[in-house]
């Protein structure tokens, strides 16, 4: 159960805002060519993620992250780490605070009661925050509840709009526009940043983490294709670029599927968006959480705890309170500094890892080629991307 439930919380991390996202942030680019990106994405962000492991295994119980950074690439390597981690994941943490007050507000509206954004935004992240507060053992139990309805929603609203796929829908889009998935699709597959969290629960068993991590990121990648796919049949692209341009997408984007005809899909689709948002909310929470706390030294327990959550939750609402329409915008720029915390430094540390090591173990050539090759494709993405975004 406990292997299940890793997969789980993998999954967690991918299947959820990024893909309610990606039908329409890939809209401009087209079916083919929003497939062929995803795959070359899925293979980067899963070598760097195994990456990212052997660092993990290498070092002393417990390290997160940040100390990963500080026994390999020493202070330079800690701060930029210190820095770029908690600037992504509070972006990530914007990113599903402002989905969940969406749907919070889109939930009261529909029940005749009119609250403010501010108290939606509220209301969200106090019911969501006590849960990870619980620890690592509840999030997981609940993720797992969660994960088993959301995959069987997926599955569902898959072979409901199936039928509905209009395929002249899926030819439109061009090769030029794919610079504008690029951070969206990165951002889906960030699931790495769980690893280090994942490697204690499992008592650093590196057969089942790796499983874990391939099981649970090739899953992602089939739902992706597949999500894409039935959305983009059954939505025109001008609909669906409108939605990406829209503040809120998620609530936009229900809105347009439940207009479908089918009486099941208002439901389902409803039901589904609500999970993707609250088990990507969960895992991010309890990946910053322990991060803080590796990062202080200090334990989970008593006056530090609230220390921790408070460090945890009040940076990202406070943005969202005053800026509620973040959505893709916290996607983009969550992407950038995915690639430098989960390809860039995870590169760095495992060269510098086996350069300490060389004597007991001395990397092939192949693996040395693919490390340089990580390196050199993180600086060209960060470069390429920021390029397009700022």
């Amino acid at each position: 159960m406990k292997v299940m439930g890793s997969i789980l919380l993998v999954l967690a991390m991918s299947v959820g805002g990024g893909l309610l996202s990606l039908p329409a942030v890939t809209s401009s680019s087209g079916f083919f060519y929003s497939c062929l990106t995803l795959f070359l994405i899925w293979l980067i962000m899963t070598t760097s993620a195994f990456f990212i492991l052997e660092v993990c295994l290498a070092l002393p119980k417990g390290t997160n992250l940040i100390g990963m950074a500080r026994l390999t690439l020493g202070i330079p390597g800690k701060l930029c780490m210190w820095f770029c981690y908690l600037v992504l994941l509070y972006c990530i943490m914007c990113v599903y605070i402002s989905g969940g007050t969406d749907l919070i507000n889109s939930a009261f509206v529909s029940l005749g009661l009119h609250l403010s954004i501010k108290i939606s935004t509220l209301i969200f992240t106090i019911l969501m925050g006590s849960i990870t507060w619980l620890g690592i053992k509840i999030v997981d139990q609940t993720n797992r509840v969660l994960m088993s309805i959301k995959m069987l929603l997926l599955t569902l609203l898959i072979l409901i709009l199936f039928p509905s796929v209009n395929g002249r829908n899926l030819t439109t889009g061009h090769l030029r526009d794919v610079h504008h998935t690029i951070l969206p699709i990165i951002f889906s597959f960030g699931f790495a940043i769980i690893i280090p969290s994942l490697c204690d629960y499992l008592d650093n068993n590196i057969k089942t983490l790796r499983m874990v991590i391939f099981i649970g990121s090739i899953i992602p990648l089939v739902c992706f294709i597949l999500w894409i796919y039935v959305v983009q049949g059954v939505i025109p692209q001008s609909t669906l670029s409108e939605i990406n341009n829209s503040g809120a997408v998620v609530s936009t984007l229900n809105r347009v599927l439940s207009h479908i005809g089918n009486p099941w899909v208002t439901t389902f689709i409803h039901l589904f968006t609500i999970i993707c948002v609250l088990t990507a909310f969960l895992g991010v929470s309890l990946s910053l959480s322990d991060f803080i706390a590796n990062g202080i030294n200090q334990p989970k327990h008593g006056k530090t705890k609230i220390i921790i959550y408070a460090l945890t939750f009040l940076p990202p609402l406070i943005i969202i309170l005053y800026q509620p329409y973040l959505f893709i915008t916290a996607i983009r720029y969550a992407g950038i500094f995915i690639v430098i915390v989960l390809i860039f430094l995870p590169a760095l540390m495992i060269k510098r890892i086996h350069l300490v090591n060389r004597e007991e173990s001395k990397p092939s050539i192949s693996k040395t080629i693919l490390i340089y090759l990580m390196i050199i494709l993180s600086i060209s993405l960060l470069w390429f991307t920021s390029t397009h975004l700022l």
